[in-house]
């Protein structure tokens, strides 16, 4: 005894980085070579939320032979993006005779009836991710007053930050520059590409940014923001005092006679000085 066959057409929806301030409505172009059929025109499916709990369906029943083409439109709303489509039927077999899946249409045509009554209702799921995103460059700066010597260079060091996704590269370049990223929670980090020409440098306050909301490394995006984050860097240098102080008897030269001193700096560069 062949069994009457239901199809139900599902949308459910992913936020891995958090939900939508709405769901928006999926369409669906649809056709039957069947006059009547109530898969003959297109359709649209909102879900309510995330998972199996907030999923949308149309369902109606199917005329054996008939053929149906189903495909879901590309998302235009913003942020959403097709994951994945899969079928099957009630016994939970996903090879049903006369159907094919391919990419986010399907076709059943031909002769997919059943005799099977728990194999009888068909179920395809249409699956949407939401990924929401933001703009994110990375900017060093370097403040070069008081070295000898090479000076350095932005290029010099490695910025990144890292997070829901990531990225890394020397200042200016495209790898930093007006990246699109995931929206969430990144940390921000530099690190020395080049050691002959950054030794003596050191970190100079704290990293800023201009939009986003940033604690102390730790920057927070949400959807659709932009921001700028920048580090600055500075040569180390100081004072350096030599006092001579003589103890002892026997010392006839009085205050007035000088003594020579000299000190090596880390870099290496010697100084010599003279002093009383």
């Amino acid at each position: 005894m062949q069994q009457v066959r239901t199809l139900t057409i599902a949308k459910q929806a992913l936020a891995p980085y958090g939900a939508p301030a709405a769901y928006p409505a999926f369409s669906y172009t649809a056709s039957s070579d069947l006059t009547g059929s109530p898969w003959g025109s297109a359709f649209t499916l909102t879900p309510t939320g995330t998972g199996t709990a907030g999923r949308a369906t149309r369902q109606a029943n199917l005329v054996t032979g008939q053929t149906i083409n189903i495909a879901e439109v590309a998302p235009t709303a913003t942020d959403w993006a097709f994951t994945s489509l899969t079928c099957v039927d009630g016994s939970g077999s996903s090879v049903i005779d006369g159907l094919t899946v391919s990419g986010a249409g399907i076709r059943l045509s031909g002769d997919y009836s059943t005799s099977s009554a728990a194999a009888a209702p068909i179920t395809c799921t249409y699956t949407n991710t939401y990924t929401p995103h933001a703009t994110l460059t990375l900017v060093k700066q370097v403040t070069t007053t008081g070295q000898s010597g090479t000076l350095a260079t932005p290029a010099d060091w490695t910025l990144s930050a890292t997070g829901t996704s990531s990225i890394s590269g020397a200042s200016g370049s495209a790898a930093v520059t007006s990246r699109t990223v995931i929206a969430g929670s990144y940390s921000l980090a530099e690190v020395a590409a080049n050691p002959a020409t950054t030794a003596g440098y050191v970190q100079d306050g704290a990293w800023t940014c201009t939009g986003g909301t940033l604690s102390g490394t730790s920057l927070t995006l949400a959807a659709g923001q932009s921001a700028t984050c920048t580090v600055r860097n500075k040569y180390a240098y100081g004072t350096l005092a030599i006092t001579k102080t003589v103890t002892g008897g026997g010392y006839t030269g009085g205050t007035a006679k000088a003594f020579s001193a000299s000190y090596t700096c880390t870099n290496g560069t010697a100084t010599v000085r003279s002093g009383t």
